[in-house]
């Protein structure tokens, strides 16, 4: 069930004639996981092409070509009306959407102008799906260059739990089903088969091709495809990675599937997702002082001989950190602040410094015992040989780690990172009062 409680249309912009959203309504409810959204934007100069939506969680969602006459708009404007092709008519899945949601509507003419010409404000209940086998993710949402891999393989330390092959393998069975799950549950894929214009080309059956409109004014079948195909998709790739995670865990004398297994993941929309997959999941948010995670990329850069991080799209190394190192922060705060209220923060520093102590907050946020003799037991049995960590490291030890930028890093570089950073730090719990020597 989807509940629309406001519908706020903005007006009075200098580059178009009007707006209008007319569907939904502030009150409105529907049945399903599906919101549809209709309207029209007049440009004055030139059309308007396109209309996006987003939220400020996810990014853009959808996005439609305006491709419907409006007769009556036309009228409306007479002369002044640069094309009655100015309708559009949207739907999206709202799988994976917080219960509580906030959309923008953004009309563009594909020439620089953009015009936010609507907020959708509403509440949604979540897909019900079948119980589960297990086991469930422990999401552990990151950056590169942050000690997620030694995380992981402490995770993986505890009998519970599965890390597959942290130091070996990076897996994204979790990403990859949610991707998935995304896709087919979008009305521009489940409508392919049916009102595609381009059928049996490249990707076509992922709602990449041209899609027109709705089934035919078939509301029974759109409510089917809204309803119980979506849930029928999500009980899908939530067991397909229950599946291989029993596999992977299947071993002789085993006591059966783990309750949780580890992914790392990029600061994205995949955990709202997960979680309404598997509503049991968990996740940590792994945070480094950004000066020495700069430190740690360039080094590793070195060490391969080859510029990865993003290094490469950039000028200089000042660049580097304006364009990206800050963005990557800004993304991995905002994400944070979505969701600490059921998610726990590590720092690195905390990690490698006060293992025993952060361990323990780590085993109380999975529910498991966090006792003296429990921590002492994943600590002791996460310890990695030299061989193990040696293509990861590029510090001779742990200790040396920690504050490494400040003979790391040039004056130069070091004042760029605290005019850029130092606030996201002090967001994170970081104290920067240091000054740059």
């Amino acid at each position: 069930m989807i509940t629309i409680e406001s519908v706020d249309v903005v007006a009075g912009f200098e580059d178009l004639a009007g707006c209008y959203i007319d569907a939904p309504v502030a009150g409105s409810s529907v049945d399903g996981h599906v919101l549809r959204i209709t309207g029209w934007a007049l440009g004055i100069e030139s059309p308007v092409r396109w209309v996006e939506v987003g939220s400020l969680d996810h990014g853009v969602i959808a996005r439609v070509e305006l491709d419907r006459p409006r007769p009556d708009i036309e009228a409306a404007f007479g002369p002044s009306a640069i094309s009655s092709v100015c309708g559009f008519d949207l739907a999206i899945s709202l799988l994976g959407v917080p219960a509580a949601f906030t959309f923008w509507v953004v009309a563009t003419d594909g020439r620089g102008g953009r015009w936010h010409i609507a907020s959708v404000r509403g509440r949604r209940t979540t897909v019900e799906l079948p119980v589960g086998a297990g086991p469930v993710p422990v999401m552990v949402t990151t950056l590169g260059r942050t000690g997620s891999t030694w995380l992981t393989q402490l995770l993986g330390a505890h009998p519970d739990v599965l890390a597959l092959e942290p130091f070996r393998l990076e897996p994204r069975v979790v990403s990859y089903w949610a991707e998935v799950c995304r896709t087919l549950s979008s009305p521009s894929s489940y409508r392919s088969p049916l009102v595609s214009t381009e059928p049996e080309t490249d990707d076509w059956w992922l709602g990449r091709g041209r899609v027109t409109g709705e089934l035919g004014g078939n509301p029974r079948l759109e409510g089917w495809l809204a309803t119980s195909h979506i849930t029928d998709v999500a009980t899908f790739c939530r067991d397909r990675i229950e599946a291989f995670y029993r596999s992977a865990a299947d071993e002789p004398g085993a006591d059966g599937p783990p309750r949780y297994v580890v992914e790392k993941l990029n600061p994205t929309w995949v955990p709202d997702l997960v979680w309404e997959l598997f509503p049991a999941s968990k996740e940590i948010f792994l945070v480094r002082d950004f000066r020495d995670r700069l430190a740690s990329v360039f080094d590793f850069n070195r060490k391969r001989g080859y510029e990865a991080f993003g290094r490469a799209d950039h000028g200089s190394d000042e660049e580097y950190v304006r364009e990206k190192v800050r963005v990557d922060a800004e993304t991995l705060l905002e994400a944070w602040g979505a969701r600490r209220d059921r998610s726990l923060l590590v720092r690195y520093e905390d990690l490698v410094l006060k293992p025993r102590e952060t361990a323990a907050t780590i085993l109380e946020h999975l529910g498991f015992a966090h006792d003296g003799e429990s921590v002492t037991s994943i600590t002791a049995s996460a310890r990695l040989s030299d061989d193990e960590t040696a293509s990861h490291r590029t510090t001779p030890d742990v200790a040396a780690s920690v504050g490494r930028w400040r003979h790391d890093l040039d004056e130069r570089l070091q004042r760029v990172c605290e005019e850029e950073l130092g606030e996201l730090l002090l967001e994170f719990g970081y104290d920067v009062r240091e000054p740059v020597s």
